[in-house]
């Protein structure tokens, strides 16, 4: 039924041959013959012999090599398969189903009808299928790289190689191959991150830097001169600080008090006429004794008219509340300390946080001296205050006075240029600790300049040297307090310039001129050398005829 009769022939002839050759191997004492052991796997059979005949029955043909017709290669094996399921023509053989895999049996008479052929080609190769390397039954397999008995494995991500080392992991999270890990507070992908000086947490704002130095979390700060390290001492203002002259109120810890102008026995705003005036304002001591300040400031209340203003501790018989307006300006005899100093374009004084500033006694009164220029030509009325903040003595490691510094030996010729100074010698035996300087002169005034040098020195060291504004006076602040060693002396020189008219000599008025560098220093009192100003304040250090 199609198929090639030569061929069907040269196999039978084949066929019969091996039967003989059974024969004469059973007759010489074989056992039970080669071809039967090669189909029911007692022996090396046809498909493993060296002797094999590409394309015979029972020879591999997984090699590529083609079965001779009308065998086919079924399993890698060539077996005899019938046509239509096996019929008569096929002399009993036997049949491959349809699907090519059944088995394949010799009929009974192809051996002398002894029965059943000794196997079939696909039991040849049930018991004898070859692994990776060609061995029937062996063992040996591919792994996932491809590679015969290779040592390649897949790890749990599927990734496939043979280096154990890089083998993916479960995440904190438990996830193959994630990439959540724990923080240093060991919070699964939780925020907290070490800083550069190795404190854990999740506050980006409290973490450490580079000082000047490049050292993280040092304390190496650039000096006012931009030195690393440095110890120059700069003295800058505070004025040009956002809120630097805002009203004063209490912080935690203080009690403020407010001494305000007003009209003579009322609450009422003082009346200022035209021109320059001098007037004073008596108050009552309202903190306990022993308290220091912290702060003070001015609070102009919307008016300009106010110029400058002196607080002093009061020796006087006059009871709180009294006003004497017009005034010379001059408070000889019954002047005590000065506890506060303002001028025109001025802000608010804050002490170190270790200083509180000297105030007056308890048993003494509290003037407040305003120097008022009413340049409108109308009678201005004027409500201005000063306000003190205060904390209890004890809280502050150190107590501070102020001293004025200069001279009062002024007569300024119309010469241009020309500068006056006063030195002041430290006599209290110990050292002294200046903190700020406030520059007050008046029109004629362009520049202040503090130097300082010890007793056994020669050369003088500038300290500060700051333009003045006669409508612009403000205090400066020194970076860090300025030791002035036991005998160790100050040289406070004003700049003038005056190029026509009279000789311009000491006083008051702004038509007059003044030469006072007033420093802030503690201890209190110490700077003081006991010279009565000629305006009656005995807190000066100066020598006098300078």
């Amino acid at each position: 039924m199609g198929v090639n009769r030569g061929c069907e022939a040269w196999a039978r002839f084949r066929l019969v041959f091996g039967f003989v050759v059974g024969l004469m191997a059973a007759a010489c004492g074989d056992d039970g013959g080669a071809a039967k052991q090669a189909t029911d796997g007692g022996g090396e059979g046809k498909g493993t012999s060296d002797d094999c005949i590409p394309g015979d029955e029972g020879c591999a043909c997984a090699s590529g090599d083609r079965c001779l017709p009308p065998l086919r290669c079924v399993a890698d094996f060539c077996v005899m398969a019938a046509e239509d399921g096996g019929g008569a023509d096929d002399g009993g053989r036997g049949a491959v189903d349809a699907s090519g895999t059944g088995d394949a049996s010799v009929d009974a008479g192809a051996d002398g009808g002894d029965g059943e052929a000794d196997a079939s080609a696909a039991e040849a190769v049930d018991g004898g299928a070859s692994d990776c390397t060609g061995t029937p039954g062996g063992s040996a397999v591919e792994d996932c790289a491809g590679v015969c008995n290779g040592p390649a494995v897949v790890d749990m991500c599927g990734a496939c190689d043979s280096n154990p080392a890089n083998d993916c992991v479960q995440d904190c999270a438990g996830t193959w191959g994630g990439s959540a890990v724990e923080d240093c507070a060991g919070v699964c992908n939780g925020p907290a991150a070490l800083d550069m000086c190795g404190t854990c947490d999740s506050d980006a704002e409290n973490d450490c830097v580079q000082d000047c130095a490049g050292d993280w979390g040092g304390s190496a700060v650039e000096d006012c001169k931009g030195v690393c390290g440095g110890t120059s001492i700069c003295f800058e203002t505070p004025c040009d600080e956002p809120g630097a002259r805002e009203p004063l109120s209490a912080l935690a810890g203080e009690t403020c008090y407010a001494f305000q102008v007003h009209a003579a026995g009322s609450d009422a705003p003082f009346e200022v006429s035209s021109g320059e005036s001098y007037h004073e304002f008596i108050f009552a001591v309202p903190w306990a004794s022993g308290d220091v300040a912290t702060r003070y400031g001015v609070d102009l209340a919307g008016t300009t008219v106010p110029y400058k203003l002196l607080v002093v501790e009061y020796n006087t018989p006059q009871e709180a509340g009294t006003v004497n307006a017009f005034v010379t300006g001059a408070i000889l005899g019954v002047g005590g300390p000065l506890i506060g100093m303002w001028a025109a374009g001025g802000c608010n004084v804050v002490m170190p946080d270790d200083v509180g500033l000297r105030l007056a006694a308890p048993d003494k009164k509290i003037l407040v001296q305003w120097h008022m220029i009413n340049t409108t030509g109308v009678d201005q009325p004027v409500a201005p205050s000063v306000t003190y903040c205060t904390v209890a003595g004890p809280s502050r490691a150190h107590q501070a006075g102020i001293t004025m510094l200069g001279t009062e030996n002024l007569n300024i010729a119309a010469e241009g240029e020309s500068e006056r100074f006063g030195t002041c010698i430290n006599d209290s035996g110990a050292p002294i600790h200046l903190l700020m300087f406030w520059p007050h002169m008046h029109r004629l005034g362009t520049n202040m300049r503090t130097e300082i040098r010890s007793m056994d020195s020669l050369s003088w060291t500038p300290l500060f040297d700051a333009p003045f504004t006669f409508m612009q006076q403000v205090h400066h602040v020194a970076s860090a307090p300025v030791a002035l060693p036991d005998a160790g002396l100050l040289r406070s020189t004003c700049t003038y310039f005056h190029e026509a008219g009279a000789t311009v000599a000491f006083g008051q008025s702004r038509s007059q001129e003044q030469c006072y560098q007033v420093a802030f220093s503690y201890p209190a009192g110490e700077l003081d050398n006991g010279v009565l100003s000629l305006i009656g304040l005995p807190n000066t250090c100066w020598q006098f005829g300078e």
